[in-house]
């Protein structure tokens, strides 16, 4: 007969109790307007979106030794990082999309980090950490509401959000009419939603590898469990709209996975219209979402229709050279 003793794991326990740690540290960071909108993810929403990072992070040492000698290395790499009384889950992203060097996510903190004050010490100790891989930037989320005491290298993504209520109640956009927004049924559309990409990276060369094509399983995904939407603009197929729903920064709400714009109709000021009747949309089936989503900083264009739309920046993922 096995005893209670026997049964203990002590990883087991020392994961549930920094699941909890955690998970009390995200609820805490939330943005005051996300909890007046009732947005904010639950327990087990959260669990979900860390639990991973955290059981990489208990596994510590071996895990990355052996990284270490791997080829390629692993897309990913967790360590529990504690530092001036705060703990942090520090995850190496090897293969930076970018083609440079990789670089640390700082994914989980008991503080935001941007408000940690020795960031000189912190960037000491995350080298030490992940010296074998020679890391060359951290990336950090911030809530927009809290003071950076950090200097940044600059602003990577910036996230921003609003209830489908409050942005279908705007007054109607300029372009409204000519902007129809029509459900779809298959993936018929997408060499045409490839081809706007290609010409847009012709057009915009600088958002090459900042924005990227969807493929088609995740478009599938919007299709079979989320929100697809062909725009058409005065009655002739101009793009693609795509959202799921999904846990991000504490935020449980539809993230927008695509909204983009045929080179045809680009510039034209239509952006707040597509945004407006896609919020119209979605509150047909869930009246109390939040639309959620990242846009680029080297995207001001999307950056400001968004804005236009009435989404409200909550945070942002910022570089620091290390």
């Amino acid at each position: 007969m096995q005893t209670d003793a026997l049964l203990f794991d002590p990883d087991e326990a020392r994961i549930e109790a920094l699941d909890r740690l955690f998970v009390d540290a995200s609820l805490a960071q939330v943005h005051p307007l996300i909890r007046d909108w009732g947005a904010v993810a639950t327990d087990a929403e959260l669990r979900e979106a860390q639990r991973h990072a955290i059981r990489a992070a208990v596994d510590g040492g071996a895990g990355l030794r052996r990284a270490a000698f791997a080829s390629p290395p692993p897309p990913d790499i967790s360590r529990l990082i504690e530092f001036d009384c705060h703990r942090l889950i520090a995850t190496l992203d090897a293969h930076n999309p970018a083609g440079g060097r990789p670089f640390i996510r700082l994914f989980r903190s008991t503080v935001p980090p941007g408000m940690i004050a020795d960031w000189s010490g912190l960037k000491r100790r995350l080298l030490r950490r992940f010296a074998a891989f020679g890391p060359g930037e951290v990336l950090f989320f911030h809530p927009s509401h809290l003071p950076l005491c950090v200097e940044t290298a600059g602003i990577d993504d910036h996230l921003l959000a609003a209830p489908v209520g409050k942005m279908s109640g705007m007054p109607k956009a300029a372009g409204s009419m000519r902007v129809t927004l029509k459900r779809s049924s298959s993936l018929a559309f997408y060499s045409r939603y490839k081809a706007v990409y290609e010409a847009t990276y012709v057009e915009r060369p600088g958002l090459r590898g900042e924005v990227r094509t969807e493929t088609e399983d995740s478009l599938g995904f919007c299709l079979r469990h989320g929100f697809l939407f062909e725009i058409l603009v005065d009655g002739r197929w101009a793009g693609v709209v795509a959202a799921k729903w999904r846990t991000l920064a504490g935020i449980r709400g539809v993230f927008m996975v695509e909204i983009v714009l045929d080179g045809d109709v680009r510039g034209q000021r239509l952006g707040p219209a597509v945004h407006q009747l896609f919020a119209e949309a979605v509150a047909m089936s869930a009246p109390e979402a939040v639309i959620i989503g990242t846009i680029s900083a080297k995207n001001p264009w999307s950056l400001q229709a968004a804005r236009r739309a009435g989404r409200i920046e909550i945070g942002a993922w910022h570089w620091v050279h290390l």
